[in-house]
């Protein structure tokens, strides 16, 4: 775990996304979309940000199970993200049990 890289994707010639890493949030909002795509509502305890992102899809459902999981336990996750952009990426997420 320790060793990831987040994935930092380009939107464009010239753009550059805002970096991600690891970070520990409280989901506040979560779920499926018409189209099949999970998206999570993440607040960075700090306060550094409060905004929407992507599952990676290759385990969508079990992020999307992590996340529920943490809301209805009042637990916080680690969340490997691509960028902390909005709309960015999920790429790991862990439930953190604290004390």
């Amino acid at each position: 775990m320790e060793n990831w890289e987040p994935t930092v994707v380009q939107e464009g010639p010239g753009t550059r996304a805002a970096p991600g890493g690891w970070f520990t949030c409280n989901v506040t909002l979560g779920g499926p979309t018409e189209t099949g795509e999970i998206y999570l509502r993440l607040r960075e305890v700090g306060g550094q940000f409060d905004r929407w992102y992507a599952t990676v899809s290759l385990v969508k459902k079990e992020m999307l199970a992590t996340a529920l999981t943490a809301m209805t336990l009042g637990f916080p996750v680690w969340a490997g993200l691509s960028t902390i952009d909005e709309y960015g990426t999920i790429e790991r997420l862990y439930i953190i049990r604290q004390g």
